[in-house]
């Protein structure tokens, strides 16, 4: 064990998951797209259940969900750091915001495919006893 190693603590790995709790919590005091992410995301799970999706399909809903929350979270993080070292407009922060909010945009883009792929046709089956 080396001297910078300090051993394994309940406690601190308690405090760790009060510190992502934490996270999560600015995430959505701070985002107004986190809270919209997780209201479609509450739509799709009460589809979900209306629908009565397999378990495969719940496991992609879930992945796509997890998804875009944390490239929203990851977003948010770059965004706050990008807004500590200036305030002044610069070429290569803009840059760097502009990438991080392009991930959020493909994998809410990828969530909704993944949407379409399962609801389309059930809903679709709906519509033909209607």
């Amino acid at each position: 064990m080396s001297k910078n190693t300090k051993p394994f603590s309940v406690r601190a790995r308690i405090r760790s998951f009060s510190f992502a709790i934490q996270g999560i919590k600015t995430l959505f005091r701070e985002e107004d797209n986190a809270k919209v992410h997780v209201l479609t995301a509450v739509i799709v799970i009460i589809g979900g259940l209306y629908f009565d999706i397999s378990s495969v399909e719940w496991m992609l809903i879930t992945i796509a969900i997890g998804f875009v929350l944390v490239t929203e979270i990851v977003n948010t993080a770059l965004e706050n750091i990008c807004d500590y070292l200036t305030e002044e407009t610069d070429p290569l922060i803009k840059r760097i915001k502009d990438l991080s909010a392009g991930a959020v945009l493909i994998s809410a883009l990828t969530a909704i495919i993944i949407g379409f792929i399962i609801f389309i046709p059930k809903i679709s089956s709906l519509l033909e006893y209607i």
